[in-house]
């Protein structure tokens, strides 16, 4: 069975302006769809770790056109994640060419800090 056979798909989460009275307001909505797999290194509880301060790990893989330090959705079920790090093709030898990223969980909230902080 191939990889790509356990892709599911997530949205890349674009950063859009949002209508407002009181000013410029900005907010993550869903963007392109993609499809990739998310592979948790750490707990599998992922509330519990989150509540602990346990930053969640893994690595995602795909074969789409993403860039590092791209924030995601899982579709399933809202989950999301920001990939971090430098990408990790496979070689090209390889049978399945597919990039991996670190990646870690995270959320909307902590996204939105992150953008705001960096202004």
């Amino acid at each position: 069975m191939s990889l790509e056979s356990y892709y599911e798909p997530f949205y890349i989460q674009e950063l859009v302006k949002v209508p407002s009275e009181s000013g410029e307001l900005y907010e993550y909505r869903d963007g392109k769809e993609i499809t990739g797999l998310f592979v948790q290194k750490q707990s599998g509880e992922t509330a519990i770790a989150s509540s602990q301060g346990i930053a969640t790990a893994g690595r995602f893989a795909t074969g789409s056109d993403v860039r590092s330090g791209a924030f995601l959705r899982r579709k399933k079920d809202g989950f999301y994640i920001k990939l971090v790090g430098d990408p990790l093709p496979s070689p090209v030898q390889a049978l399945t060419q597919v990039t991996t990223w670190e990646s870690r969980v995270t959320s909307r909230t902590e996204q939105m800090k992150e953008q705001q902080g960096s202004k």
